[in-house]
C-alpha cells in the first residue's frame, strides 16, 4: 500500500513541477535592447518585444559596476508596454575609470511578477574623458 501512495505522491509532484514550468514558460518573452551613447552623459535605449500579451509594463535595469553592486532599476515606475519603445538614461553617477554600462529590460506581467525579457540586454561603452580634436584627427588618420 505504501508503494502505491509513494507512486501517487511522485506523480502529483511531477504534475505540479510541470505546471510550474509551464507557468514560467508562459511568462517568457523575447526581445532586443540596443543602447547608444548620444553624448558624454546620455544613453538612448531602444527595444522591441515580440509579444506584449499579459505584459502591463516594462522596467529598465542598469549596472554601472558589477563588482560593487548588482544593479538598480532606473525607471521608478513601469514604462508603458509598447514595442518598439525607447528610454533616455542620463548617466551622471559614473565613477572615474568606469566606462561600461550594462542594461537589461524586464517585463511586468499582469499579476505583478517581473521577468527578464530574453535577449533584451546590452552593454554601452562610455568615454568619460573627452578626446581633443587633434587626437581624434590623428586616430582617424590611422584608419584611412
Amino acid at each position: 500500500m505504501q508503494k502505491r501512495y509513494a507512486g501517487l505522491a511522485l506523480l502529483i509532484a511531477i504534475i505540479l513541477m510541470l505546471g510550474a514550468a509551464s507557468a514560467d514558460a508562459d511568462m517568457r518573452v523575447s526581445g532586443t535592447l540596443v543602447g547608444t551613447l548620444t553624448d558624454s552623459m546620455t544613453v538612448q535605449l531602444e527595444w522591441t518585444v515580440e509579444s506584449l500579451a499579459d505584459i502591463e509594463g516594462l522596467i529598465v535595469w542598469r549596472v554601472v559596476n558589477p563588482t560593487v553592486n548588482s544593479g538598480a532599476i532606473i525607471t521608478p515606475d513601469a514604462l508603458p508596454a509598447v514595442s518598439p519603445g525607447s528610454y533616455e538614461d542620463l548617466v551622471l553617477e559614473l565613477e572615474p575609470g568606469l566606462n561600461e554600462i550594462w542594461y537589461r529590460l524586464y517585463a511586468v506581467h499582469s499579476g505583478g511578477e517581473e521577468a527578464p525579457v530574453d535577449g533584451a540586454y546590452c552593454e554601452v561603452y562610455a568615454m568619460q574623458t573627452p578626446v581633443d580634436v587633434r587626437t581624434w584627427s590623428g586616430i582617424k588618420a590611422l584608419y584611412k
